[in-house]
Parts: structure tokens; sequence; C-alpha cells
């Protein structure tokens, strides 16, 4: 016991000497002629009381996917095609499985949970300048399938508006100059909803340390966000949702990014998210509050030569 102790402490004092508190110029970039495996998992959980019973509801989604990085043109502009592999989903509520798909076992792949899977095997591109900086998509019109006649997911395609978005989130939002240990910059994040209403994301990013993630030197960086969504226009469209009088209060984000300057990326994201979602309970019509959290985890496995 008291040899690990001293072993900790031996490496939490190399760790500080390696990764002394000096400013660091955080950067994004993609390297041509690479292709990143990454895996993306989202858990949710809710809550409700109904009838006199407490109920709890599980939804986790796990998705595979590829990037791959063309070279770079005579713009210095390089195309990344991102394609969907592997979903699988399970639902349970009380404890007790509902549902449980997954693309790679094709027994339980049937009825209506097929439509979960058509995105396997799909590809829609984006095209990045010297900095990273997305300047156009292509394919989204394939991407969205039998959606794309769906006035909603079409301006949810948008190009400008996927552009603005990607402009502002995820990282992307990095401060021009140097940072030190403690050092925070602020990141908004607007996203309209077609017929639905809005959502915006106030909050801000801060750099916690320098540290080890899976055998990299990774920046930690840390995010705390408000969340404010306005979902009204779904009471001229959706007469039960109308009815249901649904809600969506205190919405709060925070989050973990292991961001790998060398790579040019974050090697893993963790986003938490929690709403409390308010409806009329459809036993007695009394208001009800029902708490959603949400964790999002997304890790790039492997970063590879690109195959031909």
């Amino acid at each position: 016991m008291k040899h690990s102790i001293r072993l900790a402490a031996i490496c939490g004092l190399f760790s500080h000497i390696l990764f002394a508190e000096e400013a660091i110029t955080l950067r994004l970039k993609w390297q041509p002629g690479k292709t990143y495996q990454m895996s993306t998992v989202t858990k949710s959980n809710t809550r409700m009381s109904m009838g006199g019973q407490d109920i709890s509801q599980k939804h986790t989604i796990n998705q595979d996917l590829s990037m791959t990085v063309s070279q770079a043109d005579d713009r210095n502009q390089m195309e990344v095609t991102t394609t969907f592999g592997r979903m699988a989903m399970d639902l349970s509520m009380g404890g007790q499985s509902v549902m449980s798909v997954d693309s790679a076992k094709p027994e339980t792949v049937a009825g209506p949970m097929a439509e979960v899977t058509k995105m396997v095997g799909e590809s829609f591109t984006f095209v990045v300048d010297q900095d990273a900086k997305i300047v156009a998509y292509k394919d989204l019109k394939a991407l969205l399938g039998d959606a794309a006649s769906n006035p909603i997911a079409a301006a949810l395609m948008d190009e400008q508006k996927l552009k603005d978005m990607s402009g502002q989130g995820m990282l992307q939002a990095l401060p021009e100059k140097a940072v030190n240990p403690g050092d925070t910059w602020p990141f908004k994040v607007e996203i309209p909803l077609p017929q639905v209403g809005d959502m915006a994301v106030n909050g801000r990013y801060t750099f916690e340390r320098m540290d080890v993630f899976e055998g990299h030197a990774c920046a930690v960086i840390t995010l705390t966000a408000d969340i404010k969504a306005d979902f009204s226009g779904l009471d001229e469209v959706n007469p039960q949702a109308k009815a249901m009088g649904l809600k969506i209060d205190k919405g709060s984000m925070s989050g973990t990014y292991y961001h790998d300057n060398a790579l040019g990326m974050a090697r893993q994201t963790i986003i938490r998210q929690h709403f409390d979602m308010t409806m009329k309970n459809p036993v007695d019509g009394e208001a009800m509050t029902i708490p959603v959290d949400q964790s999002t985890t997304t890790t790039v496995k492997k970063v590879e030569d690109t195959k031909k």
C-alpha cells in the first residue's frame, strides 16, 4: 500500500513537471489522407409519476461512424466524408427491456424499427478550409432520404444554418489567443426548429489543465451552459402537444473535452444535458414535471491511413 501511494505521488510530480502551466494555442485541424474511426454513445433517463406509480425510462443509442479526409486541393480545402456505421438502440421501462435493435444483428431489425437503421451505410460530405472551418456541405439530400420532402427536416438541413451552428458549437469557437489553465471564453449556439420553435445555448469553456488521456497529451476543457427552449410552435402544428401543455424548462449543459492539439481535435467529448419537462397528467389533468437527463460521449477510436 505504501509503495502504491509513493508511486502515485511520483507520477503526480512528474505530470506536473511535464505539463508546466504554459500558455497553449488551441487549434483544430484535419489530416489529409486519414480516416477517423469514431463512436458515439447517447444515454437518456426520464422519470415520471403516473397513476400513483413512479416510472423510469432508459434509452441508449450506440452509433459508429468513419470520417475520411481527402487530400487538399489547390485552394487548400479538403472534403471530409462521414459514413454511418453500426447503430444500436435499447429502451427499457421500469427495469424491463422494451426494445433492442442492432444493425449488426439483422434478426432484431424488423417492423417500424427498421427505419432506425436506414442511416447505416449512408454518407454526407462537408468541405473544410485550412483553418478547419466548414465552408460547404454536400449530399445532404441523400442523407435525408424519404424525409427530404419534410419541410421541418429540410429546414434543419439548410446549408447556411448548418454552417452557422457548426461554427459555434463542438468546440469550433476556439479562442484566437493562447490560453493558460483557468482561462475561460464564451460560446453561443442558436438552433432554429422550423414549425416547432427554437433553442439557444449560452455558456463558457474553461481550460482546466493539461493531462494524459489514453496515452496522449490533452488539454482538459470543461463547459457549462444554460439552455433556453421555446417549443410554442408545436401548439399550431400538433394539437396533441397543445392539449398536453408540453413545455421544457430549466435546461442546463455541462461537459468535458480531452483536446489533443497534435491530433487537432478532441480525443473524447462528454456532454451532459438536463431538462425539466412539464405537461398535463393524462390521468387527472394535473401538471407534472418530468426530469430528463442525457449524456453523449464521442470517442476517437482510431486514426489510420485511408484504405484504397
